[in-house]
């Protein structure tokens, strides 16, 4: 089986049965720091915990689980685990819990993540996104019909497309301080996105759990 990388990070947890049908989905499961008690909370235990160790109890980390010290202050926990995912070979991870009332951990989050060579996917409480770049050419998602679908630039883009939803992007630039495709509405089961250049986020709502 493909390996199903899920990062659980510190932030504010999905309910609990959403938690329980990602952690169980998965084949890897890597906590962040407080992330391990996101897990320990519906009954699962990851194969690392990695981060500096400021926010977890390492007290009720069992021998079996894997300790992986990263204390360099220079870089977010997230940014050095997703460095360490990527020495490891995973070429595509999903991270959950990157919600919070903290809105410059959600920023830094999703430009950490577009600065990754990983493929990076994210699980939201009301849905799913993922870093949009050129290289992963068009592809398409599973969509709630009715449901919001937004296309956000992180940088210059060119030739942005955006099809399956009731405000089409064709062949358009997006720019952060200029046009993006915020809260379109998706009128098909599947939603396509490309890029000719530059790097988007692209969040829909689902309650499917997507690893493709």
């Amino acid at each position: 089986m493909e390996s199903r990388v899920l990062v659980v990070l510190g932030g504010s947890c999905l309910d609990a049965e959403r938690m329980n049908r990602w952690a169980e989905s998965a084949t890897h499961l890597i906590a962040v720091d407080a992330g391990f008690h996101h897990l320990e909370s519906v009954g699962k235990l990851p194969l690392v915990v990695a981060g500096d160790f400021d926010s977890a109890d390492l007290g009720r980390v069992p021998e079996s689980v894997t300790l992986l010290s990263l204390p360099d202050q220079n870089y977010t926990d997230f940014e050095k685990v997703l460095r360490w995912c990527f020495d490891q070979g995973f070429e595509s991870i999903h991270v959950a819990c990157a919600e919070g009332d903290l809105p410059d951990h959600q920023l830094q989050n999703l430009f950490s993540a577009a600065a990754s060579p990983v493929d990076v996917w994210f699980v939201f409480q009301r849905g799913m996104g993922r870093i949009v770049r050129t290289e992963h050419g068009g592809f398409s998602v599973p969509v709630t019909v009715g449901g919001r679908v937004s296309l956000i630039p992180l940088g210059e883009c060119e030739s942005a497309s955006l099809s399956g939803v009731q405000w089409p992007v064709e062949r358009q630039s997006l720019a952060p301080l200029g046009a993006s495709s915020i809260s379109n509405k998706a009128v098909e089961e599947r939603v396509s996105v490309g890029l000719e250049s530059g790097t988007a986020f692209l969040f829909w709502e689902t309650n499917e759990i997507v690893w493709e």
